[in-house]
């Protein structure tokens, strides 16, 4: 019996418009010319597969140079601290130099020591002190200047810092999988998880392989991409269908159902017809595209998925019933599916890692760009800094300095806000609710709890006129007093 309906590849080549297998009343030649292609793809990927891209750009020089410029910005007098240090100085020889207990060292004292040290022995002299160092020009700015420098470097790495821990998590991802760790998972996907070479062994690409065509060629035994292949392809002893992958493959070996040993020259000599590859990395793009046609090539008839060519849902590999691998018990509900290929379930999870590898890959470089990025700004700095002004005192007016405290008038206006509520008037630190109080104005001003509770209140004394009294007559005679410099009232 035929199948409703060809196989729905995704196609990564012209091959799935040429290789399309024929709706005829058998099997015929070629009509697995297409599974051939895909399942040689896979075969070949572990012995084409380069190195996988890594994050090429390590920003540590970038990170020291910053350390250098942070140090060599800082006030001479913590610089010419370390002339005597010594990177081996442990936590409580670096407390004693600087003073501290060895509980004021902070957790990542250590790390920034070396920089500290290592700067000081880069920069402290100025016959050795780096190119880059005196490219940056800080030497020549004005010391408001330079402790604005200072400021924005300490800044400036600070950042740095945390974008490379930032990148050290990430990469401690894209470093999960190794080129050789991707190597042999496709090699034991190939040829069978014993296998140690590519090379076809009828009893690794195989699990339990007994000789007979149909019992062989099932999801429990036909256990690797190569085995799979050998069922789809090796040409049957009684010749029907010729070449099943297509006329020009090698049919000097063929399967005898009744008394095949091994396979291990017939595959052997159809491994060696797949189309040659040139060594290059494997994605996830490339890896997902072929395990994704392999996928949507299994056709599911009665329950059953089967990949490659059937007539009556037997694998037998005559043109009369079918040349295939049956998954027993593959059927439209997903969750039958994970075990049944378990090759290609281990290629589909493969193609995942990879993807989260490329990914954190690119997002460490990116990460790494942007400390080399802040470390070339931060160098730049001096150019702008010079034309940063010295900042001006500020004078400071006695009215700038006086407090400024409510007046009483004031604070009784607030206390009349608060009539309707006792709780809300008793509240406040200047008010007391008069129960007895007939009108509706019970929240008055109360000055006696108003000091008490340190309430500051201006207190308004006139003079003559409107002036305020002062105390420019105090301790001055009688005719003085009476100067119009004076405003007391009464003389």
């Amino acid at each position: 019996m035929k199948a409703d309906k060809v196989p729905a590849v995704i196609a990564i080549s012209a091959l799935a418009a040429i290789f399309v297998p024929s709706i005829s009343a058998n099997v015929a030649e070629a009509d697995n010319a297409l599974y051939f292609h895909q399942l040689c793809a896979l075969v070949s990927a572990s012995k084409i597969a380069g190195d996988i891209p890594t994050a090429a750009q390590d920003p540590a020089t970038a990170i020291t140079e910053l350390h250098e410029l942070n140090f060599t910005t800082s006030p001479k007098e913590w610089r010419d601290k370390f002339k005597n240090a010594a990177a081996t100085f442990d936590k409580e020889k670096v407390a004693a130099y600087f003073s501290l207990k060895p509980t004021d060292v902070n957790s990542n004292w250590q790390e920034a020591w070396q920089h500290w040290v290592a700067a000081f022995k880069q920069t402290g002299d100025p016959k050795t002190t780096p190119q880059h160092i005196k490219d940056a020009a800080h030497d020549s700015l004005a010391p408001h200047q330079k402790q604005a420098m200072h400021i924005e470097t300490a800044k400036a790495l600070a950042l740095a810092l945390n974008l490379q821990k930032q990148r050290l998590t990430v990469l401690s991802k894209a470093n999960a999988l190794t080129t050789q760790q991707i190597k042999d998972r496709l090699l034991k996907a190939a040829y069978g998880e014993k296998a140690t070479e590519p090379v076809f062994e009828t009893a690794k690409a195989f699990t339990g392989y007994d000789q007979t065509r149909q019992t062989t060629c099932a999801d429990d035994k036909a256990t690797s991409a190569a085995a799979t292949l050998a069922c789809l392809c090796i040409q049957d002893n009684g010749d029907a269908p010729p070449r099943p992958c297509g006329r020009n493959m090698p049919n000097t070996n063929k399967w005898n159902s009744a008394s095949q040993q091994n396979l291990d020259t017939a595959a052997g000599d159809l491994l060696k017809a797949c189309p040659s590859a040139e060594k290059k990395p494997i994605t996830s793009n490339w890896l997902g595209q072929i395990t994704t046609q392999v996928r949507n090539s299994i056709r599911i008839i009665n329950n059953n998925g089967y990949l490659g060519e059937t007539e009556n849902g037997s694998c037998t590999g005559t043109a009369a019933t079918g040349v295939c691998v049956k998954l027993n018990g593959y059927t439209n509900d997903p969750t039958t599916h994970k075990g049944k290929l378990k090759w290609l379930d281990d290629l589909e999870s493969l193609t995942e890692q990879l993807r989260e590898n490329e990914q954190a890959t690119a997002q460490a470089a990116l990460l790494a760009n942007q400390i080399v990025a802040i470390r070339d700004t931060t160098y730049g700095l001096a150019a702008t800094l010079r034309a940063l002004t010295a900042p001006q005192p500020i004078s400071v007016t006695a009215a700038q300095t006086t407090p400024q405290h409510p007046s009483a008038a004031s604070l009784k206006t607030e206390c009349e806000a608060h009539h309707a509520s006792q709780a809300d008037c008793d509240a406040k630190n200047f008010c007391t609710y008069d129960s007895k109080e007939k009108s509706d104005k019970k929240c008055k001003y109360n000055s006696t709890k108003a000091k008490e509770k340190g309430v500051s209140v201006t207190q308004t004394q006139t003079g003559v006129g409107t002036e305020t009294t002062t105390e420019i007559c105090k301790g001055k005679p009688e005719k003085e007093c009476k100067s119009s410099d004076c405003k007391l009232e009464g003389r």
